[in-house]
């Protein structure tokens, strides 16, 4: 069972996907990461806007995790064959913590403030 986004919140972003119920178990682990556990441990106090932002953040990496989830698993740096090769844009990506992430969801997680290292952090009210 999903804690902060259903697929039927995906299907609205995404609907032309589907996404597995895996998929969106791993977004959800993966942004609760990047937040430091502070989606999991506020998500029922959050106000509402803050839950619509988590739950756009969580849909938006399950479909970062859909497209390019094989190639983020994958241990290599970079792999080359008959003078192809391929690598990601450091400017593209977001790494914390051991997660992989996309700008935007990085950015997005950041105007709700869940994202601040301080320890002076509050659950919005």
């Amino acid at each position: 069972m999903s804690r902060y986004a259903a697929p039927e919140e995906y299907g609205a972003l995404y609907p032309d996907e589907e996404i597995t119920q895996q998929e969106l178990d791993r977004a959800e682990d993966d942004v609760n990461a990047l937040t430091f556990g502070r989606a999991e441990a506020y998500a029922d106090d959050f106000p509402a806007r803050i839950r619509e932002i988590l739950t756009r953040a969580v849909c938006m990496q399950a479909h970062w995790l859909h497209e390019y989830g094989a190639m983020l698993d994958n241990p290599l740096s970079s792999y080359g064959i008959n003078g192809v090769s391929m690598s990601w844009r450091e400017d593209a990506v977001v790494r914390r913590g051991g997660v992989v992430t996309s700008n935007q969801v990085y950015a997005l997680l950041t105007t709700a403030g869940l994202t601040y290292r301080g320890f002076d952090w509050r659950c919005p009210s």
